[in-house]
């Protein structure tokens, strides 16, 4: 019973939200990778000598955490001194 009233407490206005800003990303996401990835199978399929290196390097790509991702990327979003500056300051 606690589930329902909880459930009946929402902020729809917020899920909604939520919501659309999810669907968004997803959609962000999805294009960048058709964007992407169509050409380069297209290049591999009309270039067999590339399809070597390529595959290579997206399978070095994908064992690659987010989480480590994340921080590669850091100094690209933040700038360089003060990515420096919060991590080993």
């Amino acid at each position: 019973m606690e589930f329902l009233n909880a459930f009946s407490h929402l902020d729809w206005a917020q899920v909604l939200h939520l919501t659309w800003q999810h669907i968004t990303l997803v959609g962000i996401a999805v294009t960048l990778a058709i964007v992407i990835g169509v050409p380069l199978g297209i290049l591999m399929t009309r270039f067999p000598t590339l399809a070597g290196p390529l595959q290579a390097s997206a399978t070095v790509l994908l064992t690659i955490p987010s989480i480590a991702l994340f921080g590669l990327l850091l100094p690209f979003y933040c700038g360089f001194r003060s990515t420096v500056t919060g991590r080993f300051g």
